[in-house]
């Protein structure tokens, strides 16, 4: 949700528009085409600037950590 909430509010910025409305007609969060363009067009869109590029890694840093928490409950459920 930060991720969303960080593209949500850059989207809205004016002095950033027109490069926006170029190359994301659609505000990057919006994208729910399939998970992987999705996940591609919000890092895209992120790596724009660098703040940005923070949120990215922040989202990245979770979904890695959330990634890892299933993979071990998996294994013990497995096991």
């Amino acid at each position: 949700e930060a991720l969303h909430e960080y593209i949500r509010n850059e989207y809205k910025k004016e002095d950033r528009r027109p490069q926006y409305d170029r190359e994301f007609p659609t505000a990057a969060n919006l994208e729910f085409s399939n998970g992987r363009t999705a996940l591609e067009v919000r890092e895209r869109f992120c790596n724009m600037y660098p703040e940005g590029e923070k949120a990215w890694e922040a989202f990245a840093t979770k979904k890695k950590d959330a990634m890892a928490e299933c993979a071990a409950k998996i294994t013990l459920v497995m096991e």
